[in-house]
Formats: structure tokens, C-alpha cells, sequence
């Protein structure tokens, strides 16, 4: 083989024989004349900064002693028994000596229902709950994880850690089950809501596998104390795909500086009404028999107008004046003005029904 010429490349043919420096050249002037291809601009979505915490029971896989006796047996025996199940076990890495809650556990882990959760269900509707519920927090919790840039998983049965960097608080109804009722899910709700540092645009979202809870929120919101423009209900089956997760995400997001602005002006109020209800009884209590009489010996027997009727517009002209015609009042109400509910939707359940005072 010829000796190569020194600062030159060898096997480039022609090129070879070029100085290393004029190859450099030519490749910084090619790439000077190459037009370049824009590249897209990634904007992220508008609920990518957010941090959301979820508490939900089904955190926690799939229990035997959560399910009654006689049905538990039968798990245990379809398990370590059925020919089909075993052999799904076997393809999931179970090993044949493995407990019975291990295997449970290991069906609740799959991504979605398998030969062996559905002939769990076959013999207890419990346990094929337990393992579908698992199945539907795992998977929201994902979908969550690539859409936010936070998700903090919470145990409903210990001590809430500070979530008041938490926009959004996903709370299960049913922490105990159906059959105990959501009082648990109130209790959580209620020590979250007088976490101190606490936004006043954080959102209280209650969701459900179950139907009927979408009725229970009125009561839930109530007993919890939670003001209505800082609680959502969201049906866990419309966390079920990463657009369904989106279009939620995105709802909740809109409403968060509305919901402020209202809770500011609720909390207000109730300071508002409370002087008020005080001031209005200490006008009551000045007023003696002889500022009765007076009333309507010269402003209404001329009229006829019944003294008690006259009286109550009174008060309640006075209550108005006195709860909403101050200055705090006034700055809460500037405030509501400023407000336009403009573009897409900002919740995605119907309005609520209120019913006309008595």
C-alpha cells in the first residue's frame, strides 16, 4: 500500500488527497448552504406545572380479610386450584409457591382484566371490585404522571401530609368501601380544607367508580364545609384514557383563578353577614315599646299599614344594607366584575340545582 500524504485521509478516493484543513472548510461551508429545517415548537399545556395529589383506598392491592368468609374460600380455592388461572399466574412470573394474597396482588397489577380476575369474579364480586378499582388508580395515576408535573399518592388512612402545594386534590368517596359510607372521605376532606397554607384556588375534585356518588357531592361539599368553586366531581371512568385525563386537566385548570376570586368573596361575606346579624340585633334591642308605638301611632295608622309587616321590611332593608353595602363587600363585588367565563367548558357536570326560598 502507498504511504499516505501526511494531513490527508486514506480510502476517500479523491477526496483523500485533500488537506485535513480544506475538508473542514468544505464541510462548514456545506453546512452554512444547507437550509435548515424548522424545527416544531413544543408549547407545553396550559396544567403541565400543576401538582396534583390523589387519596384513594385502592392505592392498596386487593386483601383477603376484606372479603366475607365464604367467599374468600372460594378465592382461595380458585387460585390454587383452577387449572386457566395457574397458568396465567405462571406467564405473570408467579412462582407456585406463592402465597394467595401474592397472587391476588399480582392480578390487581395488570393493566387491565385478565382469564383470572374475571373468573375472581365469577365466584366474589368483591374481590373483582377491589381488583378493577386497583387497576383504575394505577392507570390514572400514569396517565396523570406524563400529563402534570407532579402527582403526590396519598394513604387514605394515615395522617394527610401538607398538600398545600397541591392544585388539585383527586379524593375518593368510598375510602372503607360502599357498604361504610364516605365519611371517611369527609374527614380527609374537612383536615385538607384547614391545612393552613392552603391556595385558595386548590381544588377538591371527589370522584367515583360508582354512579350514584355523582348525586351525593351537594351533601359531600356540605358536611366537608368545601365552597363550591374550589370542589369538582370527576367519574373515575373519565380518567380512563389519556384524552378523557386531558380534557378533565384542562377544565379544572380554567376554573382555578375563578374559583379564588369566589372563595375570596364568600369568605367575606360570611364575615360580612356575621356584623351584620350582630349590628341588626343591637338596632333591635335599642328600640323600646314607646319606639313602637311611635311607628305606628304617626307613620302608619294613617295608612293602615300593619306595624309587623312595616317592621320586617325594615330589618331586612337594614340586614341587606349592613351585610353587603360595605367596603369590603364593595371590593369583593369589583372583583366578581372583572370576571368573563369566556372559551371552553369549566366543569363538566350539570349546573346545580337551587331551590327557590320559601
Amino acid at each position: 500500500m502507498p504511504d499516505t500524504p501526511t494531513g490527508s485521509v486514506e480510502g476517500l478516493g479523491s477526496v483523500a488527497a485533500k488537506p485535513v484543513e480544506q475538508l473542514k472548510d468544505a464541510s462548514i461551508e456545506a453546512v452554512v448552504g444547507a437550509t435548515a429545517v424548522p424545527q416544531p415548537v413544543v408549547v407545553p399545556s396550559p396544567w403541565a406545572a400543576l401538582k396534583v395529589a390523589v387519596i384513594d383506598d385502592a392505592m392498596h392491592p386487593p386483601r383477603l380479610d376484606q372479603l366475607e368468609e365464604t367467599e374468600r374460600a372460594a378465592v382461595v380455592r380458585l387460585l390454587t386450584t383452577d387449572p386457566e388461572v395457574q397458568e396465567e399466574l405462571a406467564q405473570l412470573g408467579v412462582e407456585t409457591e406463592a402465597s394467595v394474597e401474592k397472587r391476588l396482588s399480582v392480578l390487581a397489577k395488570m393493566e387491565a382484566l385478565g382469564i383470572g380476575a374475571a373468573r375472581v369474579g365469577e365466584v366474589s364480586p368483591d374481590a373483582l371490585r377491589m381488583v378493577e378499582e386497583h387497576i383504575a388508580f394505577n392507570g390514572i395515576v400514569r396517565r396523570l404522571q406524563t400529563e402534570v408535573a407532579g402527582v403526590i399518592v396519598c394513604d387514605p388512612f394515615q395522617a394527610m401530609p401538607d398538600l398545600s402545594g397541591c392544585s388539585l386534590v383527586l379524593l375518593d368517596y368510598y375510602l372503607q368501601g360502599p357498604a361504610k359510607g364516605g365519611d371517611l372521605a369527609i374527614e380527609v376532606a374537612t383536615a385538607i380544607r384547614g391545612q393552613q397554607a392552603r391556595a385558595d384556588d386548590q381544588q377538591i375534585v371527589l370522584m367515583s367508580s360508582i354512579e350514584s356518588v355523582r348525586e351525593l357531592r351537594g351533601e359531600f361539599r356540605s358536611r366537608a364545609a368545601v365552597t363550591g368553586s374550589a370542589f369538582a366531581f370527576v367519574a373515575k371512568r373519565d380518567l380512563s384514557e389519556a384524552w378523557k385525563v386531558k380534557a378533565h386537566l384542562g377544565m379544572l385548570d380554567r376554573a382555578r383563578p375563578y374559583g379564588s376570586a369566589f372563595v375570596q368573596y364568600r369568605s367575606k361575606l360570611e364575615e360580612a353577614l356575621d356584623s351584620a346579624k350582630e349590628e341588626l340585633l343591637d338596632l333591635v334591642d335599642d328600640l323600646d315599646i314607646g319606639d313602637y308605638a311611635f311607628l305606628q301611632g304617626h307613620a302608619l295608622m294613617k295608612d293602615g299599614h300593619p306595624l309587623g309587616d312595616y317592621i320586617f321590611w325594615l330589618l331586612s332593608a337594614q340586614l341587606m344594607a349592613l351585610g353587603f353595602e360595605g367596603d369590603a363587600m364593595r371590593e369583593r363585588q369589583r372583583a366578581l366584575d372583572k370576571l368573563e367565563f369566556v372559551g371552553e367548558p369549566f366543569a363538566s357536570t350539570e349546573p346545580s340545582t337551587i331551590e327557590p326560598a320559601a
